[in-house]
This record gives C-alpha cells, sequence and structure tokens, in this order.
C-alpha cells in the first residue's frame, strides 16, 4: 500500500496539470452536484415529513373556472355534513392555510409586534396532520380565544402556554388570545413549514354554501383508498339534497327536477390527492405547487455535470496514455503483476475523487455564503443533508470506478513490445475515442448555453409584458389593518400627498397580480358561477388605468354604500352572461353590477384569463385593503418618499416600528409571481458556466498533450516557413470542426427541450432562431481563445529546441 500512496505522489506532481484540472473538475462537479441535489430532494420529498403522510389527502373539487381545473376549496356547511358519514376517514376537517399577520405580545421586554404565520382551522384536523405537542394541551383550541403556537414562533417571540397575545398591532384587553399549547415545527418543505399561530374556526360560515374559501384536509384508515371515498362522499351529497328535496315539498315549494338533482350532485363530485403528489399537480389550483419540469431538469444538470467530469477524467488519462505506457511496460518487464498495476490506478483515480471532494465541500461552504444559495431552498449543511451528503459520496464512488476500471484494464493489456512500436497516443482509435468525449461535454454545454438563453428570455418577457394596466413610477407598501380603516385612511392619503413626490395613492386587498387570490362561488340564473374577486378602493382603476368598457366605474359615494357594487371583466361577462344591473351575493347582501372593464392580466402569465370582478371596498366588506400603492414622480428622489411614508405611517399607528415599514417597486412585487423561473434562470446559468468551465478544462488539457506530442511536427512546419498564425489555425481547425459538429446535435435536443418548457406557459416567448446561434457563436469563442492560449506557447518555441526533444 505504501508503495502505491508513493507512486500516486508520484504521478501528481510529474503529471501537475492533468491532476489539476482533474481535481478542479471533480471538485466543481461534485460540489454543483450536492447544491442542485438539496434543491431536487426537498421538491421530490415535498410534505413527506408530515406525519402518516401517506395516508393524508387533499379533497379537490371541480373548478367553476375552468372545468379542465379543480380547486382545493370547498363550503363548510357540505364538508361537515360529509366528512361523518364516510366510514373511510379516521379524522378530516378544514384548513385555510397561513397568511402573514400582525402580532402583538406584551412580555417583560415592553409590548412588541411580530409579523407571524396565522392560520384557521377545525379541531379534527389537527390529528389528520399529526400536530406533535411539545408542552400544553392541544385539546383546549375548542374554547373560545385559545391558540396554539409553533416552537419557532415561541422561541421569535419569548412566549410560552398560558402567556397572552393580540392580533393586530396594538392591545385590545377583550380580544386577547391564550396559548393553550406549543407544537413541534413541521419541516420546511411542506404546505405547514410556515409554522406559525393556529386558532379554531368556530362557528364561522357554519351555514354558509357561498363561502368557499376551506381546504379539506383528511387522514385515510388503513387499507382505504381514495376511490372508496369519493364514492361515498357522492352517496352521501345525494343523500343531503335528497333531503333537502324533500323538506322543500313537504313545505310546499315546489321540488327539483331529476336533471335538476343530477346536476346537483355532480358539481360536488370530489377527487383524492395524497398530500405528496399534491405538490406537482398541474391540473389543480394550489397555495403551494411546484414545476415537476423544473425540478427533473435540474436533476438532469447535475447528471450531466458529472459526466463532464467523468469524461474529462477518462479524456486525460487516454491523453497520458502515450506517456505512461513506457513505464507501465517497464514495469512489466521487470515482474510486476497486471493486477498491481491496475491497483495503482485505481488508487490514482480515489486519490484524485478524495482530494476532489474536499475542495468540493469547500466550494459548498463558499457557496453557501453567497446571495446564490438562496435560489436553493433546502438546507446545504451536511449535518441537515444526510442523505444529499451520502448520494454524492455514492455518485463519487460509482464516478472513480467508472473512470478508473477500464482505462486500468487497457493501459495494462498492452505486451511489452508495444514501447517499440507506437502508441495510442498517435493512433486513430485512440484519436477517435478523445474526439467522441469531447464531442459529448460541447453537446452538454451548449444545450446549457440554449436553454439558459431561452429561461432568461420568458423571464424578461413575463416581467416587460403589457399587463393592461399602468405599472409605470408604482410603489407598493402595506399598511396596518389601524391605517386601513376607512375613517383613518384618508386622512392618512392626504398626508402621504403633502410630498409633491407622490402625485396618487389607491388602496386594494392584496397584490393586483396574484395567482391565489379571494374566489367567490355564488348562484346567479338558476347556475353556480365562479369568479376571482378582488377587493379595492373606489379610485381604483382610474389609478392604474384599466379601461372600462360599458356602464360606469366606481364613485366615492360606492365606498360609503352598504350594498357595495361590482365592475366585472369582459372574460366574465361573455362567459356568466351578465348584464349592467344585474346582482350578485358579495359580502352580506345583494350587489349591483355597474360595469364591465378590459381584460387585464390579474394573475401571472402561466395562466390564461379568467372570470374576475373587482368589488368596491364599502362599509360591509369584511376586508381590509391593506395593500397600498402610490404613484410618484418621474426622477423621485425614492430614498425620501420611502422616508416619508415610514413617517406616516409610524404616525398613524405608533405601534409600528421603522423597520417594519417596506415600500418596495412594483416590478419587484410582480417579479415574486416569477420566483420559480428566477431561480431556474439562476441556477441554470450558474452551472451552464460551471459546465463550459469544466469542458474548457478538457479541451484545456488536450491541446495541451498535443502540443506536446506534436512539438516536432511544429518544429519542422517552421522551419519549412510556416507562420505563427498557420500553427494557431492548425490546433483551431480541428476543435471549430468539433463545436459545429455538437452544435448539429444540440441544435434540435436544445429546441425540443425549450420547447416543453414554454408549452407551461399562456403567454411565451418564441424560440428565435439567433439564441441558437448566439449559443455556438458563445462556445466558438471560448473553445477559439483556450485552444490559442494553450497552443501559442508552442507555436512561439525555438524550432532547434522542439527537435531536440
Amino acid at each position: 500500500m505504501l508503495i502505491i500512496f508513493k507512486n500516486f505522489l508520484t504521478t501528481i506532481r510529474r503529471f501537475k496539470a492533468s491532476s489539476i484540472l482533474n481535481i478542479l473538475g471533480l471538485a466543481v462537479a461534485f460540489a454543483s452536484f450536492y447544491v442542485i441535489i438539496t434543491q431536487v430532494r426537498w421538491d421530490l420529498t415535498y410534505n413527506e415529513g408530515i406525519p402518516d403522510s401517506d395516508r393524508v389527502y387533499m379533497v379537490e373539487i371541480k373548478s367553476f373556472m375552468d372545468a379542465s381545473k379543480y380547486s382545493v376549496y370547498l363550503n363548510r356547511p357540505v364538508t361537515e355534513k360529509c366528512l361523518p358519514e364516510i366510514p373511510q376517514v379516521e379524522h378530516g376537517g378544514l384548513w385555510t392555510g397561513f397568511w402573514d399577520t400582525p402580532i402583538v405580545v406584551k412580555n417583560g421586554t415592553g409590548v412588541l409586534v411580530f409579523e407571524v404565520p396565522l392560520a384557521k382551522c377545525t379541531a379534527p384536523v389537527l390529528k389528520t396532520l399529526g400536530f406533535r405537542v411539545v408542552t400544553g394541551n392541544i385539546d383546549e383550541l375548542s374554547q373560545p380565544n385559545t391558540i396554539i403556537i409553533s416552537k419557532s414562533i415561541s422561541e421569535l417571540t419569548g412566549c410560552g402556554v398560558n402567556d397572552m397575545i393580540c392580533f393586530g398591532n396594538e392591545i385590545v384587553a377583550d380580544q386577547m388570545q391564550k396559548i393553550v399549547a406549543v407544537y413541534e415545527d413541521f419541516p420546511h418543505n411542506s404546505f405547514l413549514g410556515d409554522n406559525g399561530i393556529v386558532y379554531d374556526i368556530g362557528d364561522e360560515n357554519l351555514n354558509d354554501r357561498s363561502n368557499w374559501n376551506y381546504g379539506v384536509l383528511v387522514k385515510l384508515h388503513d387499507g382505504a383508498s381514495a376511490a372508496e371515498f369519493e364514492e361515498n362522499w357522492s352517496k352521501s351529497i345525494r343523500k343531503m339534497f335528497d333531503e333537502e328535496n324533500t323538506k322543500s315539498m313537504a313545505d310546499g315549494k315546489e321540488g327539483a327536477t331529476k336533471e335538476e338533482m343530477e346536476k346537483a350532485v355532480d358539481k360536488y363530485k370530489v377527487r383524492l390527492s395524497n398530500i405528496c403528489k399534491t405538490y406537482f399537480e398541474t391540473d389543480v389550483y394550489m397555495p403551494e405547487s411546484g414545476n415537476k419540469t423544473t425540478t427533473y431538469t435540474l436533476l438532469a444538470i447535475a447528471v450531466l455535470i458529472v459526466l463532464i467530469a467523468l469524461i474529462n477524467f477518462i479524456n486525460f488519462f487516454f491523453a497520458l496514455v502515450p506517456v505512461r505506457i513506457k513505464a507501465v511496460n517497464t514495469f512489466k518487464i521487470f515482474g510486476s503483476m497486471p493486477v498491481q498495476l491496475r491497483a495503482n490506478f485505481i488508487f490514482e483515480a480515489f486519490g484524485l475523487l478524495i482530494i476532489g471532494l474536499v475542495f468540493a465541500a469547500l466550494f459548498v461552504y463558499i457557496f453557501s455564503g453567497t446571495s446564490i444559495a438562496s435560489f436553493v431552498s433546502g438546507s446545504l449543511n451536511p449535518a441537515n443533508n444526510i442523505f444529499v451528503f451520502c448520494a454524492t459520496i455514492v455518485s463519487a464512488v460509482v464516478v472513480a470506478l467508472i473512470a478508473s476500471i477500464y482505462p486500468a484494464y487497457y493501459i495494462t493489456s498492452f505486451p511489452p513490445a508495444l514501447v517499440v512500436k507506437g502508441s495510442f497516443g498517435t493512433s486513430k482509435s485512440g484519436h477517435s475515442l478523445r474526439t467522441m468525449l469531447i464531442c459529448v461535454q460541447f453537446v452538454i454545454s451548449i444545450i446549457f448555453i440554449i436553454s439558459t438563453l431561452f429561461v432568461k428570455l420568458q423571464h424578461s418577457y413575463m416581467l416587460k409584458y403589457d399587463m393592461g394596466f399602468n405599472k409605470e413610477n408604482l410603489l407598493v407598501t402595506r399598511i396596518s389593518s389601524k391605517i386601513a380603516e376607512m375613517n383613518t385612511r384618508e386622512s392618512y392619503t392626504a398626508k402621504l400627498l403633502e410630498n409633491s413626490q407622490i402625485k396618487a395613492v389607491t388602496y386594494a386587498e392584496g397584490p393586483i397580480v396574484n395567482e391565489n387570490r379571494m374566489g367567490w362561488g355564488r348562484g346567479f340564473k338558476e347556475e353556480q358561477i365562479s369568479f376571482q374577486s378582488y377587493p379595492v378602493s373606489w379610485d381604483f382603476l382610474d389609478f392604474m388605468g384599466i379601461k372600462i368598457t360599458e356602464g360606469r366605474n366606481f364613485q366615492r359615494s360606492d365606498q360609503l354604500d352598504s350594498a357595495s357594487c361590482l365592475i366585472f371583466n369582459e372574460q366574465a361577462k361573455k362567459e356568466f352572461d351578465l348584464a349592467l344591473g344585474d346582482k350578485i351575493y358579495t359580502f352580506s347582501q345583494l350587489s349591483p353590477v355597474v360595469g364591465f372593464c378590459d381584460d387585464f392580466k390579474f394573475k401571472p402569465l402561466n395562466f390564461g384569463v379568467a372570470p374576475f370582478a373587482f368589488v368596491v371596498d364599502g362599509v360591509g366588506s369584511w376586508n381590509q385593503p391593506t395593500y397600498t400603492y402610490l404613484r410618484i414622480a418621474a426622477g423621485a428622489d425614492i430614498e425620501a418618499v420611502k422616508k416619508h411614508v415610514a413617517d406616516t405611517d409610524i404616525q398613524y399607528d405608533p405601534s409600528i416600528l421603522r423597520d417594519q415599514v417596506s415600500v418596495t417597486f412594483f416590478d419587484e412585487e410582480l417579479g415574486k409571481n416569477y420566483e420559480n423561473e428566477r431561480k431556474l434562470s439562476v441556477l441554470i446559468t450558474v452551472f451552464a458556466v460551471l459546465s463550459i468551465l469544466i469542458s474548457l478544462m478538457g479541451v484545456f488539457g488536450l491541446v495541451l498533450f498535443d502540443t506536446q506530442f506534436r512539438k516536432r511536427e511544429i518544429a519542422i512546419r517552421k522551419v519549412h516557413g510556416a507562420t505563427i498564425g498557420g500553427i494557431l489555425q492548425l490546433f483551431n481547425i480541428k476543435y471549430v470542426k468539433i463545436v459545429l459538429g455538437c452544435f448539429i446535435i444540440a441544435t434540435p435536443l436544445g429546441w425540443y427541450i425549450m420547447n416543453r418548457w414554454t408549452s407551461t406557459f399562456a403567454y411565451k416567448i418564441n424560440l428565435y432562431w439567433w439564441v441558437f446561434a448566439a449559443a455556438l457563436l458563445i462556445v466558438l469563442c471560448i473553445t477559439i481563445a483556450t485552444v490559442t492560449i494553450r497552443s501559442l506557447k508552442a507555436a512561439t518555441e525555438n524550432p532547434a529546441e522542439s527537435v531536440k526533444e
């Protein structure tokens, strides 16, 4: 073993260039592999950390807005009626999901305000999801004014069991909430990963079938199937409507026809989706979702980068065969057994691999301290990532075996006589193998560049797309519920406008572009219609420049009318056969349709146009418009505007801390809708650069060996009048031909991959020809520069010195 180790050290000293390039290639490849697989595992194991996740299901119902889609939101009365009648259900209940809300805590350090995730549910859902109690009694949550908090929120606020908090920005004595339990945090890669405060919804909407705002989760008994649940759910729905119809006729009312009954039952048909699969579902509107194409694209990138490093390793080995075969055959002449020689080469591969892994760990450590690390959802700490750490080690061992066993057998398979007959280095087969391996690297690199450019173009296209409203010089901030009160808002607006750089202010219930917002299912003309609603202040449409196509805009007086009023988009008008003056139930009563507007884009461009309604934020509204939009003057002093907004917020609500006031450009808010695309763009760019870097290491090494082997040829050419430019051209032509051949192979593959990816967007870019040309130009320029730099030394050497060697 000692001799093998000494041989390994001797090899590194003798072949410094190939050893360094090999180690760097392996280090970059496995660091990239570790980072990417961390993200891939986060996605593929989403929700698996929830106890008994294989038996927990989300109840999904056909979307009223799109017959090809499902929704995870149902109304409470029907759910509460059906779940107890289904024998397959062990536990089941309602869950709303987390949303950020301010809370006030009074402890030894004073009164503190925190922004924390808040969710509400019915008690059975706690058992459905397997909440694990750290301290306290979770069963007490059914009592009035009680909450449970996660362990992380307990540590953040310093609160525990029996402590009191208050929702909002100030303490209100009769609205205090008692903490009855602290629960263990759920894994972050789950829909419970926000780990916040949970309270019981009590009697909220217990008899209101118009409010479809609740997710329904069930845990099935062992052995129970989703199909059995779905069948029994339909039976329960039919039974419910039969009872209601019988009662209606007993009261002297006209009963429903058989056709109407079947239609009503069909409306409530559901399907069950296991929570481990919902993350990647493409036909359901989910608050949290992933993109399977993106995840498997990242997985492919991880494998391809390791493949490139493997090719480099093999290429370097075979390039060194002409240099090392003499020593191998000399050892064989002096009695060394082939097994011993092969063990030397395999040990050498593992030695380089171990050094590469050490540097890979260093690269990951450096990467984890950069801003790009935030694009990876999972923790990069190996202690939190044992599976990925082990997968990386196993992959490295496999690579070392593949990269060493065949070459070790190959170099020891020749008879000693080969020492005087020639070498693999100048043979046609040796040349072809190295060329083929380099081609694979170039094909992968070109595809990476094509993908990088198209992902960046699609992301830029979505950010710059005309959404159908004015987004110029637009700032966004959020105000507290205290400021959002109608009698405070007008004065607050006037105070903001005292800064001459702020030209206009308006309010809304949330961001104007949002994948998930309040959905309303309403009865209209004996049909059930569903649309997304958006409570706004009366001047919102004028502020945003959204054109009224029929009827009138909102007026200031509408905001004081308890009946409120609606403005629908053209899509809703067409789909529901709406007309001016039609009345639809809104917050607490029927509200008139006063106008129609253009079909602006109120969802990310992944989605098409759907029915939508603005509803004026009137006195009957139960939603506070906490989103504030500010139109500023062109060239305004942004920092001065932000300071004025913060000063005004604190003046109207002293409980607000200055660092809690966030004022951002609208483009940043819009960009949050395309966070997945932005992450993919950055990650692909980084790993495309790394793949090209590793490939160029291979090119650099091969040119190095080519120039060494052809020194005598170059010297003779120069003696016969060849110029330096001619020598450089000699080497470049070979690699330019390789790149062009690889481009022909990579182009259709790149087109197919990007065509599949862009097909997931309702609004997408064209697959421009110039992107493919740009990818070719980038690879050509980098390759020519690398070859020229490496071969320049050989081209400028004194021919007399070269001939002597």
